[in-house]
């Protein structure tokens, strides 16, 4: 369990799939109507958040995971981890990457991009929902 620590291939391979897994679900699913720009600013936006977000999680989530279940940590202390990482993903949520100066851009489009795609997919099931004659 040493070895779990230190930079490697493992930790690498978690921020790769991430990546990759923002990047091909953006070029899945973001269509020209979403976008305000280009699809490769919006994939690159993609990119660039998929990494950030696979490095909190390789390097902060899965440390502290390891770490809680081998019990080396005290419970008091253990708390104080958890609550780190959820104000880092809910600080990550809140658009934290697209204030960055030179990555930002391409982010905001990203999440502007998906965010009215979520939109579209809502109004979609709050007509399916109205129109069904239930109440």
């Amino acid at each position: 369990m040493n070895g779990f620590f230190h930079i490697g291939w493992f930790e690498a391979a978690v921020v790769g799939f991430i990546v990759t897994v923002f990047v091909a679900v953006a070029a899945a699913t973001l269509k020209p109507r979403h976008r305000d720009s280009g699809l490769a600013r919006v994939l690159v936006g993609a990119g660039i958040y998929g990494c950030v977000v696979g490095l909190v999680i390789a390097f902060v989530i899965l440390p502290l995971r390891v770490t809680l279940i081998d019990g080396d940590v005290p419970p008091q202390v253990a708390a104080f981890g958890g609550v780190g990482v959820f104000l880092t993903m809910f600080s990550l949520r809140r658009g934290l990457v697209g204030r960055l100066p030179f990555l930002g851009p391409q982010v905001k489009q990203f999440r502007r991009a998906q965010l009215r795609r979520t939109i579209e997919a809502a109004e979609k099931d709050l007509a399916r929902l109205s129109g069904g004659g239930g109440e």
